[in-house]
C-alpha cells in the first residue's frame, strides 16, 4: 500500500537520526590558506554534488555488498558542492563501505550513510589520518558506519579497518579521513572542503507555491527505485506520496485530500501499467501533469507514448538534476 514517506522505511533504506554537529572554533588566521586551497581544487576538477553522487551510488553499493547488507541514509538538504572528482569519490565510497561491512561481526549488517555540512576545528582535524594539513572551516562530511542487523549475544570489540590504501586518493582530492571506534562500532568520516560559491539543488520559484503545490505522487513497482527517487524528491523539497503499482497510484489519486503538482509513473508496472494509469488519472483530472519513468527513454519509446498524455520521460538510472529539470516545468506551470 502507499504511504507518506518519512524514511523510516523497511527494506534497508531509512533516514537515521541526525547526528550531533561538531563543535566549532573560529581560526581566522587560516582563512587565506584555505581560500587558496579551495581555489586550487576548484580549478583542478569540476564542482561535484555529493548528494546526487551518494544517492545514485546506492545501486552500485547494493551490487557490490550483496543482499546481506541493508542501508540507512541521512542526507542534509541544500548542501554546497565540493572540488573533488565524482568518479574518485564514488570509488572511495565503495572501498570504505566494503572494508566496514567486512569487519561487522554478523551475517547481515546495516550500513549507515550520512552526508552533512560541519564546521570542524583544529582539534578535530588534528585526528586526520591523511598526510594533508587541513585548515579549520566548513567540510562536507561523508560518514559511514556499520552495525549488525541483529544485536549479537556476545559483545565484540570494534575493529579499526585498514584504510591506508585510500589515503593517497583522499590526499589527491584535498580531503581528510577520521576514524573513530567505540561501543557502538566503527565510524569513518571522509572530509571534503566545501565550495562556498556552489550550492546544492534548488528549485527555481519554489517559495512562490503553497505546500499543496509541492506534492508529488510517485509510482514504481521496484522498491529500490521507489525509495531512491522519493529521497531525491524530498531533497528537492517536494512532499512525496508513493504507490507500488498503477492500481495503487489510481487509488491514491482518487482519495487524495489535495491535488498533486505532478504524478510520476513507471511505464512498466504490474496490475495496471503507467500508461493505463495515466489515462485513468486524466479522466479524473484532465489537466493533471504526468511524468513517466522508464528504463528505456529512447526517441522510439517516447514516440510510442499517446500524444499529450505526459509532459516528459525520466530515464533510469536517473539523477537529481534530471528529476529537477523535468519537475521544474510542473512547478513553473500553475495548476
Amino acid at each position: 500500500m502507499s504511504h507518506q514517506l518519512s524514511f523510516s522505511l523497511t527494506n534497508g533504506l531509512a533516514v537515521a537520526p541526525r547526528s550531533a554537529s561538531l563543535r566549532s572554533v573560529p581560526f581566522g588566521h587560516t582563512a587565506e590558506a584555505r581560500t587558496a586551497a579551495e581555489s586550487a581544487m576548484s580549478q583542478a576538477s569540476p564542482a561535484t554534488d555529493l548528494t546526487t553522487l551518494l544517492i545514485t551510488a546506492l545501486g552500485r553499493l547494493k551490487a557490490s555488498l550483496g543482499a546481506q547488507v541493508t542501508f540507512e541514509l541521512d542526507v542534509e538538504p541544500d548542501l554546497p558542492r565540493v572540488g573533488a572528482d565524482a568518479a574518485n569519490v564514488e570509488d572511495l565510497l565503495i572501498r570504505v563501505a566494503t572494508a566496514l561491512t567486512r569487519h561487522t561481526p554478523a551475517q547481515t549488517s546495516v550500513l549507515m550513510l550520512g552526508l552533512g555540512l560541519r564546521e570542524l576545528d583544529a582539534a578535530t582535524l588534528g585526528e586526520n589520518r591523511t598526510d594533508r594539513l587541513l585548515a579549520p572551516g566548513s567540510y562536507l562530511t561523508l560518514q559511514l558506519s556499520s552495525r549488525p542487523e541483529v544485536t549479537p549475544k556476545t559483545e565484540t570489540a570494534p575493529v579499526d579497518p585498514d584504510l591506508s590504501q585510500i589515503i593517497p586518493s583522499l590526499d589527491a582530492q584535498g580531503a581528510g579521513l577520521l576514524i573513530t571506534t567505540g561501543p557502538s562500532g566503527t565510524t569513518v568520516r571522509m572530509l571534503f572542503p566545501a565550495l562556498a560559491q556552489e550550492t546544492g539543488p534548488v528549485i527555481s520559484g519554489a517559495a512562490s507555491w503553497s505546500p499543496d503545490s509541492r506534492r508529488v505522487l510517485l509510482a514504481d513497482d521496484d522498491e529500490a527505485v521507489r525509495l531512491i527517487a522519493a529521497r531525491v524528491l524530498q531533497l528537492l523539497k517536494f512532499e512525496v506520496t508513493v504507490a507500488v503499482d498503477g492500481e495503487d497510484a489510481l487509488r491514491v489519486f482518487e482519495n487524495a485530500p489535495a491535488p498533486f503538482r505532478a504524478v510520476m509513473l513507471d511505464i512498466a508496472m504490474p496490475n495496471l501499467d503507467g500508461i493505463a494509469a495515466a489515462r485513468e488519472i486524466r479522466k479524473i483530472c484532465p489537466a493533471q501533469p504526468i511524468v513517466f519513468i522508464s528504463g528505456d527513454a529512447s526517441d522510439e519509446v517516447v514516440r510510442r507514448l499517446p500524444a499529450g498524455l505526459a509532459m516528459g520521460v525520466i530515464q533510469k538510472p536517473f539523477s537529481a538534476a534530471g528529476i529537477r529539470s523535468t519537475l521544474e516545468q510542473c512547478v513553473a506551470s500553475p495548476t
